[in-house]
C-alpha cells in the first residue's frame, strides 16, 4: 500500500487464531500506523501483535501518514506543505504553545521588557520556532505562503470539539484547520476562541520593526 519490502502471507485453517505480525515494509517520510482490512483505511483497522481469528481469506493493508520528524504534514494542492497541528498541540483543534516572534522557547510572561529579538530581517533557523522545536525541515511560513493560503484555498468557519477557528481547504481537497488560540500577553490569555494570530518568518518590507502575522477572527 504505497511502502516497499516483501511480507509472506500466511496460510492458516479456518477459525483459527493468528497474531498479526510486525510490520516489514518501509515508506520515506511516512510513519507506520496501523493495518486495515481496505487499503484506503476505510475497513477494520487492527495492530500488529493483535490476535485475529481468520474466518474466510483476508487482507491487511499497511497504514501511512505523512510525517516529518514525528510531525504529520498535509498536501493542501500549494507550493509547500502544511502542519496538521500547531507546535506543542497533540490535535489540530488543540491550541499549543505560544511564542513572541523570533523566539523558540515558551516563557511564563510576554513583556516588551524580556523581549531582546527585533525584527531586522527575516528569520535565520536558529530564531525559528518551528525549526528549533521539530528539526527537520520544518519552518515557519513566509508572508507568501500565508497570501497563498488565503487566496488559494476556500476557508470556513466551524468547530471542533467546541474549539472554534477555520477549516482551510486547498485546491486539492485537503484541509487544515486553525483554532482561534488567541494570543499571550504578560501572564494572561487574550481572544482566546475569539481569534487566531499566527507569526510568519517574514519581516515587515516597510518597517523592520514589524513583522508579518496572518490574524483571523468571526466575520474575516
Amino acid at each position: 500500500n504505497g511502502g516497499n519490502g516483501v511480507m509472506s502471507s500466511v496460510t492458516v485453517k479456518e477459525n483459527e487464531s493468528i497474531t498479526i505480525a510486525n510490520n516489514l515494509f518501509t515508506r520515506p517520510v511516512y510513519n507506520f500506523i496501523g493495518w486495515n482490512t481496505k487499503a484506503d483505511g476505510s475497513g477494520i483497522d487492527f495492530q500488529s501483535g493483535a490476535s485475529l481469528v481468520v474466518t474466510e481469506n483476508i487482507t491487511l493493508y499497511a497504514q501511512w501518514k505523512d510525517m516529518t520528524n514525528g510531525h504529520e504534514y498535509v498536501d493542501l494542492g500549494l507550493s509547500v506543505m502544511w502542519a496538521t497541528t500547531n507546535i506543542g498541540a497533540a490535535r489540530p483543534e488543540s491550541y499549543g504553545d505560544y511564542y513572541a516572534w523570533g523566539e523558540t522557547a515558551t516563557k511564563s510572561e510576554y513583556r516588551q521588557d524580556n523581549y531582546y529579538i527585533w525584527p531586522g530581517s527575516d528569520l535565520y533557523s536558529s530564531y525559528d520556532a518551528a525549526h528549533v522545536n521539530w528539526g527537520g525541515n520544518w519552518r515557519m511560513p513566509t508572508k507568501a505562503e500565508f497570501e497563498e493560503l488565503r487566496d488559494r484555498c476556500s476557508w470556513k468557519y466551524m468547530k471542533i470539539s467546541g474549539t472554534p477557528g477555520y477549516n482551510v481547504t486547498g485546491p486539492n481537497g485537503n484541509s487544515i484547520f486553525l483554532p482561534y488560540a488567541g494570543n499571550k500577553q504578560y501572564d494572561q490569555s487574550n481572544n482566546v476562541g475569539e481569534a487566531g494570530y499566527y507569526w510568519s518568518k517574514s519581516s515587515d518590507e516597510d518597517s523592520r520593526n514589524f513583522a508579518y502575522k496572518l490574524y483571523m477572527n468571526v466575520g474575516t
